[in-house]
Order: C-alpha cells, then sequence, then structure tokens
C-alpha cells in the first residue's frame, strides 16, 4: 500500500506496508481513517495524524482484523465502524455452509 493519490508519482511515495493490499478505502466523512485489506486481515489506520515511525508509514494502527475470506468491506462514513462481508464457505458437496 503507497500514500500517494496520483501513479505518476507513485514511486517518489512512502511505503505503508510490503505486503500487496487486495483493497483500500478511506472514509469519506474527513478521510482520517484509512483501511486495506491483506490476504487474512483488515487493517486500520488513523491517518488524522503521522509520527516519524516508519510502521505503517508513520500512522498509528487502530485495529487489526483477522477475515479470512474477506470479499469486500467499507468504513462508515465517520470511521467508526468497519464491516466486511466474506465469500460464502462452499462444503465438498456444492452446498454452501
Amino acid at each position: 500500500v503507497y500514500q500517494g493519490a496520483t501513479m505518476d508519482s507513485l514511486q517518489k511515495q512512502s511505503i505503508l506496508s510490503d505486503t500487496i493490499a487486495k483493497q483500500c478505502r478511506f472514509n469519506s466523512y474527513d478521510g482520517s481513517r484509512l483501511a486495506y485489506s491483506l490476504n487474512d486481515q483488515v487493517v486500520v489506520l488513523d491517518t488524522a495524524t503521522r509520527s516519524s515511525s516508519s510502521a505503517n508509514g508513520g500512522y498509528r494502527e487502530l485495529c487489526r482484523v483477522s477475515v479470512p475470506a474477506c470479499a469486500d468491506f467499507v468504513l462508515s462514513p465517520k470511521g467508526t465502524f468497519l464491516a466486511t462481508f466474506e465469500k460464502p464457505m462452499t462444503s465438498p458437496t456444492g452446498t454452501t455452509e
């Protein structure tokens, strides 16, 4: 996940994580929350303040939620709620569990 909005400047931006993110979302109210999904978890960062720490590009990690089959996720407009959507699991017989 990279900090920055344009593809042209992507290589000049600091790296938030060296793991490939599946999806990334800001909350729409004030942009103070950034969430991104990895293979088996969703990470939420506080983007309102930034420190000199190199972890997460200096942004404070608010939570890391284990979601093994995350298909999509959304942040509430104020960034206080995270909703995740998982793919239905199918059994070997083909039925949805």
